[in-house]
């Protein structure tokens, strides 16, 4: 019986180190809202081995080097020259959303997985002439579309701990993701021999890979245990084939018959994307069904940078009249693109 109460005694006094801060538990974390305890006395035994799910709404804007178009129209008599050199970008803020479900376990060490996927349309109109109003020669821009797509698969280990009450998430794995940006842009001339030109450029770059993504992701609780700061960056290595195509074409119709040209230019090439993410923000946390699982909510800046080396392609086109003739060129912009704006996501813990 003594040796009994020796044991319970020893028992005791182990649970109560523990919970005081001396053991495991307390150096645990959930992987994704990063406090294992809040203002309702939950106790991190109860949420450092749990799945988690988040869902995003990430409002961005892409940021890029607009593919490049001019046209031109040459008239003999008089000798007159004009031009226009013009590109769209696709520069809309557009809802993007990214999913994550992950599992983490007791240990700390866990596995999540995340998809992430943009898509924007960005149409520009001209309403009048670009030049010579009402009077030939004149060179009038049509308009043009440009779009950009992109989206990423991540499959990833990671890890979490706690390091002087700071919550830290890292994490490493496989990124499977792709970039797409294609320009499109027409415009219409008139020479003084009524010669009628129909001139248009396309520009598409295009990116598909697979590579790795490693990331750390830490939060700092505020006075308030509910809410606390969290910042992250993330890095991925993505190897794949680039590709750059340019087309374009000029058309003339007169008096005399029509005529047209048409060229294209492609470029492939072996690249490496390279991508990199940050996010800085506030995050409101709180347990549910006596401690069973928990619910948060974030709100956050988000900048994200896609780069690879240039692939550049470029296409002319020349169509003549009898009193003059037009020209379109058009050049792919490299696959450097920026990605700026703010993000909201909830999340739950069970």
């Amino acid at each position: 019986m003594k040796r009994l109460w020796m044991i319970v005694c020893l028992l005791l006094a182990t649970s109560t180190q523990t919970q005081a801060g001396g053991g495991s538990f307390e150096r645990l974390c959930d992987t994704l809202t990063g406090n294992c305890c809040d203002s309702s006395g939950c106790d991190a035994r109860d949420n450092c081995g749990s799945w988690y799910a988040q869902t995003e709404a990430v409002f961005l804007s892409p940021l890029d080097t607009a593919n490049s178009q001019v046209f031109s129209l040459v008239n003999t008599a008089p000798a007159t020259t004009i031009t226009a050199a013009t590109s769209v970008d696709a520069d809309e803020f557009t809802a993007t959303p990214r999913l994550t479900l992950g599992r983490q376990f007791r240990n700390g060490w866990g596995l999540q997985a995340r998809y992430w996927d943009l898509n924007v349309v960005d149409g520009n109109g001209f309403a009048g002439p670009f030049a010579g109003v009402g009077v030939p020669p004149s060179l009038e821009l049509l308009g043009g579309v440009d779009s950009v797509q992109a989206y990423t698969i991540d499959v990833e280990a990671t890890k979490c701990v706690c390091i002087r009450g700071r919550r830290m998430l890292g994490t490493f794995g496989v990124r499977h993701g792709a970039l797409e940006h294609r320009t499109t842009q027409s415009a219409f001339g008139v020479d003084t021999g009524l010669d009628n030109f129909v001139l248009s450029a396309v520009n598409e770059n295009a990116f598909h890979g697979t590579g790795v993504t490693y990331s750390l992701m830490g939060t700092r609780p505020l006075s308030s245990k509910c809410f606390s700061l969290y910042a992250g960056g993330r890095l991925s290595h993505l190897f794949g084939e680039g590709r750059s195509i340019s087309n374009t074409s000029a058309i003339v119709a007169s008096p005399f018959g029509t005529a047209a040209s048409t060229n294209g230019a492609v470029a492939f090439d072996d690249e490496i994307l390279t991508i990199f993410e940050s996010q800085v923000g506030l995050q409101w946390a709180r347990c549910l069904l006596d401690c069973r699982a928990k619910c948060f909510a974030r709100i956050g800046f988000e900048y994200q940078y896609w780069t690879a080396d240039d692939n550049l392609s470029t296409a002319t086109s020349f169509a003549a009249g009898p009193a003059g003739g037009a020209s379109v060129s058009a050049t792919s912009a490299d696959f450097d693109t920026h990605f700026v704006g703010l993000g909201f996501s909830t999340g739950f813990a069970w």
